[in-house]
């Protein structure tokens, strides 16, 4: 059952003087001129106390897109302003749970599903309330944390999202009611990446430590069978358009395998991609190529469906994380998370992310990269390509921007 977490806007510890009630209002970049209802108050970071009501913020700065919204006080106002040039807008941004790792925009584009790798639940953001829920896992699959990605089942009903443990876990979540169905063992360690066929049969999900790809019957929910695989660690999955063939990516070895499944899972193909760090698998089956992003060696790949060699490899910044298609492929997506903490890759960045988009109709050119949060990870797009969300892995927040500029 969904729980309410509030808004970014908190309202907690704030308290009234004389009347008034506080306002702060923080950008990206510093500097810029805050307006309410259409009299400059000021710049960035700013505060002051209003007396309670519905004000107008507007931001600006020269060289930069404006932004407004409308606030009722106590408030903080946080904005993130773009270029003028960009092909982007920012919307909002809001707190999350510690750590969201993945966020997915849901077939109808109203929700955002979040999910958390230091805490033992899912957060769903609703776009039309600007309301935070939580659904929490089960007393019995804690107090281990560690919710990793989810996926859509074809038709929409149902969200399945993986837990990292040495036992791992599948939860399957009903999309109507917010509420958990089921969940049961994924029968491998260290669980992380799930995919389900084109024909929505069945589930493969991928482990990091057993080093395998379980499958499960989706109508039932029970367990079909396990893919043992050479490659160390496999991480991204996919299919081929007619739902014969199996594509695993894998981070630490650095292979691309392909499976017949109609032949017993047979490996037919194991190609090296120059060192580890794979993450995503996305095909574009119209061109038959796929586009897999590579952290270590700070490039993703186009992959030739036809021939399974890679193709092309294109460069990104540094730490490429995830990889996410545009609604009909032209546009790559690519969460950068930048350099690792000299004290280890588990704390903050030095540098904040970016993210980048690649044109693939055009030479795989850059056509637009901004910057972020610490280490973004989580890209979603919705359906139609107007709204870009990304979740910012240290920051434990989401942004979220509309596409001004990109079509397809």
């Amino acid at each position: 059952m969904l729980r309410f977490l509030g808004l970014w806007f908190g309202l907690v510890g704030w308290v009234a003087v004389g009347g008034a009630i506080p306002l702060s209002v923080e950008s990206v970049p510093v500097g810029v001129d805050v307006y309410l209802g259409g009299e400059r108050v000021g710049k960035t970071p700013f505060q002051t106390n209003l007396v309670p009501g519905l004000y107008t913020v507007t931001l600006h700065k020269a060289g930069y897109k404006s932004w407004t919204q409308e606030v009722s006080p106590p408030a903080k106002v946080w904005a993130r302003l773009l270029s003028t040039n960009s092909h982007f807008r920012f919307v909002e941004r809001f707190k999350t749970g510690r750590q969201p790792k993945d966020i997915l925009f849901s077939p109808d584009d109203r929700y955002l599903y979040i999910s958390l790798l230091d805490a033992p639940k899912i957060e769903i953001y609703d776009l039309r309330t600007r309301r935070l829920s939580e659904v929490m896992i089960p007393e019995y699959r804690r107090p281990y944390k560690g919710l990793v990605e989810g996926v859509f089942t074809p038709d929409g009903k149902e969200y399945w999202f993986t837990q990292m443990h040495t036992q791992g876990w599948i939860f399957v979540l009903d999309t109507q009611t917010f509420t958990l169905k089921t969940n049961f063992a994924s029968h491998g360690n260290w669980t992380k990446v799930g995919e389900f066929t084109p024909d929505g049969i069945y589930y493969y999900v991928s482990h990091w430590l057993s080093h395998d790809v379980t499958y499960f019957v989706v109508s039932n929910y029970t367990y079909a069978g396990r893919v043992k695989t050479r490659g160390v660690s496999p991480r991204g999955l996919g299919f081929s358009e007619d739902g014969r063939y199996l594509y695993v990516v894998f981070y630490e070895s650095g292979h691309i395998a392909k499976y017949d499944r109609q032949n017993g899972h047979k490996e037919v193909s194991f190609v090296h991609n120059g060192g580890g760090s794979n993450g995503r698998f996305r095909a574009d089956y119209g061109r038959q190529i796929a586009f897999i992003n590579n952290l270590r060696r700070n490039h993703f790949v186009v992959y030739d469906l036809k021939k399974d060699v890679i193709a092309t490899r294109v460069p990104t910044w540094v730490h490429p994380n995830n990889l996410k298609l545009s609604p009909k492929n032209r546009y790559i997506y690519i969460s950068t998370r930048g350099p690792d903490n000299p004290k280890g890759y588990l704390l903050r960045s030095p540098k904040n992310g970016r993210i980048q988009i690649f044109d693939s109709y055009g030479n795989y050119r850059l056509v637009e990269e901004f910057e972020v949060g610490n280490q973004p990870i989580g890209i979603a797009l919705t359906s139609d390509h107007t709204h870009l969300a990304i979740c910012n892995f240290m920051d434990d927040t989401v942004e979220i921007f509309t596409n001004e500029g990109l079509y397809e």
